[in-house]
């Protein structure tokens, strides 16, 4: 049985659109991998793999990244100005982003049973750096991305690490030694023929060159060893290695970056190429990964400025599962993020039409209800002061169990502020309330 290990190549945050393919991959086609290697911005997917989280986990940490709340200036290299040795700082990324946002947990990653090889180059001893993920810490995972100028080195020990781009962005002879066969490269470095002029569109293309060239010189050895190998020789590497390669035109800067939203349509479009790439390469997507259940319409999920989905598999028949969602004016007894729930008419459950008011984080939301299939789905709308939401909930029968999806989406000043300030707090308690409305439907 061949070896396979998945690159997860650089391309700064292109690998937003790497993340969608990982959804693809890891979870629709349920493709395994013995080894997997990151460089530069490649080294983020890959701390969250070997983290243990699935293809859709690392997507939607990519889903409405909160750029603007991540950049910092080194406002101290600043006021040297020519002698500058950073105009950014990793310090808010590093607070921010990965102990906030994507909430890495080193000890879970040192301990993964996923095995990941992670780049960074050794300024002081002039040598490329390869350490495992029993050996990561957060410090070495930032030189992995510290581009010079754009970043200072960061210290470890003796040494001063960056960025590897300029040896490698797909480390792919270090996985051919570790026993690789296969390798499947996840490719986002812009792959243009036009030189742009200007000191940002210069360095990058030189990024692009030494990023291309150095991938080319590669694939040139494997194709030279599979000839070799062809021909009843040795070839340099013992044995065939196959090459299977997603490369992505992705319409998202490496490092400049100031839109929520474009790190959404990168994950979108990875996801789109993957599945298009599996089908072209005869893979088969075994499970279907969640597809969003508001589509179509202002609220539609794939447009909405604002959104959130979860979902639980549930010991509970739907019927139980439904009785209990819909008798709104006991939610306060079980879900501790309301109160307050009062609905005109008549009982204490919603119905058709039903328009109901109630306090859910801290306001008060006058709602109707749009949608209502008895036992299947259910879905209303919501309105407040700087805030227009549709929530809606799907009930499906899974072998003995039942999953419960929920989706809400919004628009307005108020929850974009919202989320732009605490981006997982509509997330954590639509998730609490799935867990209590499991809970209460054991009953």
């Amino acid at each position: 049985m061949a070896t396979r290990s998945l690159i997860l190549a650089g391309g700064g945050l292109k690998v937003a659109y790497q993340a969608g393919v990982l959804q693809v991959w890891l979870d629709e086609a349920e493709i395994t991998f013995d080894h997997a290697d990151g460089a530069s911005g490649g080294v983020f997917n890959l701390a969250m793999y070997c983290q243990g989280l699935s293809g859709t986990q690392i997507a939607d940490n990519w889903r409405e990244f909160p750029v603007l709340r991540a950049i910092a200036l080194d406002w101290r290299q600043c006021l040297r100005l020519i002698w500058a040795k950073s105009l950014l700082s990793y310090s808010k990324f590093r607070r921010v982003i990965l102990r906030d946002y994507w909430k890495l947990d080193w000890k879970a990653i040192r301990s993964s049973a996923r095995v990941g090889t992670f780049n960074a180059y050794d300024f002081t001893r002039h040598q490329l750096v390869v350490r495992t993920q029993d050996h990561l810490d957060e410090d070495f995972l930032v030189a992995g991305v510290s581009l010079p100028g754009w970043f200072s080195p960061v210290k470890s020990g003796q040494s001063l690490l960056i960025d590897a781009v300029f040896l490698t962005d797909a480390n792919l002879i270090d996985a051919i030694g570790r026993g690789a066969d296969e390798l499947w490269i996840i490719w986002t470095v812009n792959r243009y023929s036009r030189w742009r002029g200007g000191f940002i569109n210069i360095y990058f293309q030189l990024i692009e060159t030494a990023a291309n060239g150095n991938l080319h010189r590669d694939l040139g050895r494997i194709r030279a060893n599979n000839d070799a190998f062809a021909r009843g020789e040795k070839g340099e590497f013992g044995r065939p290695i196959q090459v299977k390669m997603l490369i992505g035109r992705v319409r998202l800067h490496y490092l400049l970056n100031f839109w929520s939203r474009k790190f959404t349509t990168a994950v979108e479009q990875g996801i789109a190429d993957a599945r298009e790439w599996c089908s072209a390469n005869g893979i088969l997507l075994r499970r279907k990964v969640r597809a969003p259940i508001i589509v179509g319409g202002k609220f539609d999920a794939r447009v909405a400025p604002v959104k959130v989905y979860n979902e639980l598999m549930m010991d509970a028949s739907p019927e139980r599962i439904w009785a209990v969602l819909v008798r709104a004016a006991l939610w306060p007894n079980w879900y501790p993020n309301s109160r307050n729930v009062h609905i005109e008419g008549r009982g204490p459950d919603l119905y058709l039409g039903a328009r109901f008011s109630w306090i859910t984080f801290g306001v008060c939301l006058h709602s109707s209800v749009k949608e209502f299939t008895p036992n299947q789905r259910i879905a209303w709308t919501a309105k407040f002061v700087g805030v227009e939401a549709y929530h809606a909930w799907q009930i499906e029968t899974v072998g003995q169990r039942t999953q419960v999806i929920t989706e809400e989406t919004q628009y307005g000043w108020l929850a974009r502020a919202a989320n732009f300030l605490m981006p997982n707090r509509m997330y954590d308690y639509h998730q609490l309330w799935l867990e209590r409305l499991a809970r209460e439907a054991r009953r």
